[in-house]
């Protein structure tokens, strides 16, 4: 994603229209990445005030929830408990483990469905 980014805005259409530099774009895709695999999105909001500046603390707190979101129950973590569900139709998953939970729905992706034991 960085390497797309950066040839946007040097030589396409993205640079000039948002005025932004690609270094900034690179910090962004960091702090998003960070706050997916982690699912740690509070902490990658300091983490992005602490490194670059507070100047975009806004850019940091949309970048980090929704990379946050689009991860799922899913993380560098096995052992996390997932306490609140992200969605309500991972309800399913509460006070289970995201190795529990990944186990869990590859199962029923092969076996059509099923409920947590």
């Amino acid at each position: 994603m960085t390497c797309t980014a950066t040839a946007a805005f040097r030589r396409g259409w993205l640079g000039p229209l948002l005025q932004v530099q690609p270094s900034f774009m690179a910090g962004l895709g960091m702090i998003g990445i960070f706050g997916a695999a982690l699912n740690v999105p509070i902490t990658t909001i300091m983490l992005g005030i602490n490194v670059f500046g507070g100047y975009a603390a806004l850019y940091y707190v949309i970048v980090s929830f929704v990379g946050y979101l689009v991860a799922g129950h899913r993380g560098v973590y096995p052992a996390q408990r997932i306490v609140t569900p992200k969605w309500r139709s991972l309800g399913d998953d509460q006070g289970f483990t995201m190795a529990d939970t990944i186990e869990h729905h590859d199962a029923g992706v092969r076996d059509g469905g099923g409920e947590h034991v």
